[in-house]
């Protein structure tokens, strides 16, 4: 339709057939009262003088109290015309109506001389060219409606002019009737109104191309600032009903019933709406279908350099039933300005389905002393940023205020390809939230979500990013961030998704950034089940001054991280206490690199990595380490797994260890059924700096196993300062098979740790090896074996070692086996070395059966002064011998 009438038009222009009679061009320019009013009929002066220039002075009409009605065959304004309504004293609102079949073309000045509001309404069109412009010191409302409704059902009607006009009063609507309302189109027009006042159209599409609509005060033809801002009120109607009239704000506006269907509205090549002023300013669109492309903007809030205290922007609401664009970098915009008092306005959308995309934003932001306001997009079914943005922030330095909340409530939302969904502060004040509920999915595929503290010469808190919905998937180098750069507190990222969550190279981030003092927030997750993979980071981490925040993760059914990570890291140079990873999960598997990492590399205790899997807990090539890094001061934390069955492969790190100033943390590891360390993996507790070794506990009601190179370390390392480390293992079964084992020495300047085996069945050690040692140039006492069991064998050069090889006294090795102990080319150990200062540990045996067969046994002697002596010893005996001690 549209593009039919704008044919026709330009048919029009030059010849037009109309029922058999042609009409030359000058038909068009015409303004042609009809008879319809009869002695109250309208008149045109032409070669008035209006306001110092020559006019044609529309007169006559119609009055009914404070209206003034016109009537209209034809009403054109030709270029360079400047047509106006006489305004006698009393009328407030003036009324015109053209009841001929053509649509209106206004190409010059249409105005009132006056201070009354006018309505034009011609069904069948209205065209505002390229020279078009409004002098009107009231509000303005053009339709393509039937007719204005008023109270008792009056109708001033353009398609039944025969209706009595009778004593009315207010207008409540626009009638629309069963033909389809003519298009109002705006080309290149400048259409402005005064301050305070309202700009409708009323149409059924309406086609902005190239305009400029305004509420604006001219000073010598230039805009300057208004202290009340005005309204900009744009409507399409596609069906049978009324359009209603009412006041917002003390300013006329339009307001849709639910069951009245709409039609389009399109701004296109740079086309501005502009209501700035220093208090109020509103645009409202409501359509079927709203696009605003080609650099089109709208724009609200507050001029800079104006200062009025109490000052409040107005808002710019969209409202389409079906579909809104904004595209190829349009803008809509509700800003404070700099230099400027007051608080910022909302951006609102509400639809079935939004894109913002190619450039696009969406604005509510201050860069003066007050409050940003809100974006809020309500869309039933989808949500798109594709290289769009929406954003309420703090943007300058010199600003003063609290950021706005971002909120998107839709069905689905996809933010991609460099998209940003921004909350943040700059200046002086709180940055808001990014809320989220999508109620099937939200994709992140390269675009972000973020609220931050941006500056480190800002002061403020940063907001949360907060998503609701029943899956997440973050990719593509997307990001979910909430991070302080500058003097206050990270914000949080908290997530519930009903189903699942996917972070396939994409983040979230909670962290204390360069430069900044203040805490990090926390990174909560809530869903069905989670997937962390290739190069995936969940951190919330600090790298300044402030203590690092959580990571809380609770899913429901399964865990994954496949090349991704979970940290909250106390970086190098940075003074804080690192927060705690926490799993709360059916099934946990961390693969392929991936980390869980409580780690302080900087000042300040490392925080816990807490594992709470109800069936099971799998590394292959993984880590979960809560350790103190070289050149840190602090504590590690502990390293706590809870589950069904553990299993540790392919060279996996769990690490409470320490390699700076702090003691290290402990590994508590508890299942329900079985633990299983296999291919080289490794738990170590140990001391590497100065700082006491941590404590490795393992309680598995089945069975404990470590294969193939695996081993679990508290030990005081070369060069280390402090106390080694226990290892405790309570459990039905321990095997140690081809295995490094379990090592609790020293070879620094410390005592060694015990090493406590509780085994209900069997303890089984083949080339394995248990070792409490203190090591070459070590200074320090040996800790004991003790090992608790119904039946231990030792095999295939496995060795149970409690020797000092340095200075202090070596531990003992103590077996209490129910029912048997078999050593079948097995050591055992309490051994003094050569070049070592203290005792020899026992060896004490208590079991009902022991089997020896090409055991080693070494114990060492010293003399009086407790240097070590040169003897060695070696009992072998043959498989024939079976005693009991």
């Amino acid at each position: 339709m549209t593009q039919n009438w704008h044919d026709w038009v330009c048919l029009g222009l030059t010849t037009l057939a109309v029922g058999g009679t042609w009409l030359d061009s000058t038909a068009l320019a015409q303004i042609t009262p009809d008879d319809t009013l009869g002695a109250e009929g309208s008149r045109v002066r032409s070669n008035a003088t209006v306001q110092g220039e020559p006019a044609d002075l529309i007169e006559g009409g119609a009055v009914r109290n404070a209206n003034l009605f016109h009537s209209f065959q034809e009403f054109n304004v030709e270029e360079q015309q400047r047509v106006y309504f006489d305004n006698p004293a009393g009328i407030d609102n003036i009324f015109s109506r053209v009841t001929g079949g053509n649509p209106s073309n206004i190409l010059g000045t249409l105005g009132v001389d006056g201070a009354a509001n006018l309505f034009l309404l011609n069904p069948n069109g209205i065209l505002f060219g390229a020279n078009a412009s409004l002098d009107v010191q009231g509000s303005f409302l053009a339709t393509t409606g039937n007719g204005f409704l008023f109270e008792n059902n009056e109708v001033f009607s353009a398609t039944s002019p025969e209706a009595p006009l009778l004593a009315v009063s207010v207008p409540l609507g626009v009638q629309y009737g069963a033909n389809p309302p003519g298009a109002i189109t705006v080309q290149g027009s400048a259409l402005r109104v005064n301050e305070a006042q309202s700009l409708i159209l009323a149409g059924g599409e309406v086609l902005l191309e190239d305009a400029s609509l305004a509420v604006a005060l001219l000073q010598n033809g230039q805009v300057v600032g208004l202290r009340e801002g005005g309204r900009i009120d744009i409507g399409a109607v596609a069906g049978v009903g009324t359009l209603e009239l009412s006041e917002t704000n003390n300013l006329l506006s339009l307001r849709f019933p639910e069951d009245l269907a709409r039609a389009d509205v399109r701004l296109t090549d740079t086309t501005t709406l502009d209501v700035r002023a220093n208090n109020g300013g509103d645009i409202a669109i409501a359509a079927q279908n709203i696009d605003i492309l080609e650099g089109s903007s709208l724009l609200a809030g507050i001029f800079g350099g104006l200062e009025f205290p109490g000052s409040q922007a107005g808002d710019i609401r969209l409202d389409a039933t079906n579909a809104i664009r904004i595209d190829q970098r349009s803008l809509l915009n509700n800003v404070v300005g700099s230099d400027t008092v007051g608080a910022g306005g909302t951006v609102e959308i509400t639809t079935d389905t939004l894109q913002v995309s190619n450039g696009a934003q969406l604005s509510a932001s201050t860069f003066g002393r007050g409050d940003a306001g809100n974006v809020i997009i309500d869309a039933r079914d989808r949500v798109s940023f594709n290289n769009g943005s929406a954003f309420s922030s703090v943007e300058s330095l010199e600003a003063v205020g609290t950021g706005g909340n971002v909120e998107i409530t839709t069905g689905t939302l996809r933010v991609s390809n460099g998209a940003g969904l921004v909350t943040r502060t700059f200046g002086q004040g709180n940055a808001g939230n990014v809320i989220i509920n999508a109620r099937d999915r939200a994709v992140f595929d390269g675009g972000s979500a973020f609220t931050n503290v941006a500056s480190s010469e800002a002061i403020g808190t940063g907001g949360n990013v907060e998503i609701t919905t029943g899956s997440l998937r973050v990719s593509n180098r997307a990001a979910l961030n909430a991070i302080t750069f500058g003097q206050g507190n990270a914000g949080n990222i908290i997530i519930n998704a009903r189903n699942r969550v996917t972070f396939d190279g994409g983040s979230a981030v909670s962290n204390v950034g360069v430069g900044a003092v203040g805490t990090g927030g926390n990174v909560e997750i809530t869903t069905g089940s989670l997937r962390v993979s290739s190069g995936a980071a969940l951190s919330a981490s600090t790298v300044a001054r402030g203590d690092a925040g959580n990571i809380i993760i609770n899913v429901r059914d399964r865990v994954s991280f496949d090349g991704g990570s979970a940290r909250s890291v106390v970086e190098s140079g940075a003074i804080g206490t690192g927060g705690r990873v926490e799993v709360t999960t059916g099934t946990l598997e961390v693969s392929n690199g991936a980390a869980l990492n409580a780690t302080t590399r900087g000042q300040g205790d490392a925080g816990d990595v807490v594992i709470n899997a109800r069936d099971r807990v799998s590394f292959d090539f993984g880590s979960a380490v809560s350790s103190v890094g070289s050149e840190a001061v602090g504590t590690g934390g502990t390293v706590e797994i809870t589950t069904g069955t553990l299993q540790v492969n392919n060279e996996t790190l769990l690490s409470a260890s320490t390699r700076g100033q702090g003691d290290a943390g402990d590994i508590i590891i508890n299942a329900r059924d079985r633990v299983s360390f296999d291919g080289g993996s490794i738990l170590s507790a140990s001391t590497f700096g100065e700082g006491n070794a941590g404590d490795i506990i393992i309680n598995a009601r089945d069975r404990v196993s470590f294969d193939n190179l695996s081993d679990a370390s508290t030990e005081v390392r070369s060069d280390a300062i402090g106390t080694g480390g226990d290892i405790v293992i309570t459990t039905r079964a321990l095997s140690v098979t081809n295995a490094l084992g379990l090592f609790a020495g020293t070879s620094g300047q410390g005592d060694a740790g015990d090493i406590i085996i509780n085994a209900r069945d069997r303890v089984s050690f083949d080339f394995g090896f248990v070792s409490t040692r203190v090591g070459l140039d070590a200074i320090g006492t040996g800790g004991d074996v003790v090992i608790t069991t119904r039946a231990l064998s030792v095999t295939n050069g496995a060795e149970l070692l409690a020797e000092t090889s340095g200075r202090g006294g070596a531990g003992d090795v103590i077996i209490n086996a129910r029912d048997r102990v078999s050593f079948d080319f097995g050591f055992v150990s309490t051994d003094v070395g050569s070049n070592a200062i203290g005792a020899g540990g026992d060896v004490v045996i208590t079991t009902r059966v022991l089997s020896v067969t090409m055991v080693h046994y070494s114990q060492r002697l010293v003399d009086e002064g407790g240097r070590a002596m040169s003897s060695f010893a070696v009992l072998s005996l043959p498989p024939s011998l079976i005693a009991a001690s």
